[in-house]
């Protein structure tokens, strides 16, 4: 849930602006309510819980974006050395140039760019739906109490992480 502060805009200290809203509406929503809804408020999640539980599975959507990309580099490399355009003697700069130009590499670079700008990012999201689904669950209101429990903020820590912004 985001706000937005319009440029130009003069606010008062203190003005608590409402979720889904902007500053154009500071003086009919300026509640202080809304304070609860600020998420950078919220107490950061155990250390413990962070190293055990979150930065797994951190590593493991990173990782499963990347195993297209790696099947393309295991995918050349079989195809260079079965065709006979791989090369193990490169000594110098010259012959590692050559190597990198070779046009049947530059078919395979070209694949691993598309993979990696149409590939990766839906992977991405199917791997965080996932996590949402299996580890994080279904946002709910919470009371105070539960809010400050450390499942809880291990969850909105989590999806913080592994949707920064909104942009994937």
């Amino acid at each position: 849930v985001k706000s937005t502060v319009a440029p130009g805009s003069v606010l008062p200290p203190g003005t608590c602006i409402g979720p889904l809203s902007s500053s154009h509406e500071s003086h009919e929503d300026a509640d202080p309510a809304h304070r609860r809804y600020c998420r950078p408020t919220y107490p950061a999640p155990s250390a413990l819980l962070v190293l055990l539980g979150g930065v797994p599975i951190l590593l493991a959507v990173a990782a499963l974006q990347f195993v297209p990309w790696f099947l393309i580099l295991k995918l050349m490399v079989s195809d260079a050395e079965q065709n006979g355009w791989y090369r193990a003697d490169i000594h110098s700069v010259y012959t590692a140039f050559l190597w990198w130009i070779t046009p049947q590499r530059l078919f395979y670079f070209f694949v691993l760019r598309v993979v990696k700008r149409c590939v990766q990012p839906f992977l991405k999201l199917a791997a965080v739906v996932a996590v949402k689904w299996v580890v994080v669950g279904r946002f709910t209101p919470l009371s105070g109490a539960a809010k400050n429990s450390d499942w809880n903020r291990f969850r909105y820590w989590l999806m913080s992480k592994l949707l920064p912004g909104g942009g994937l």
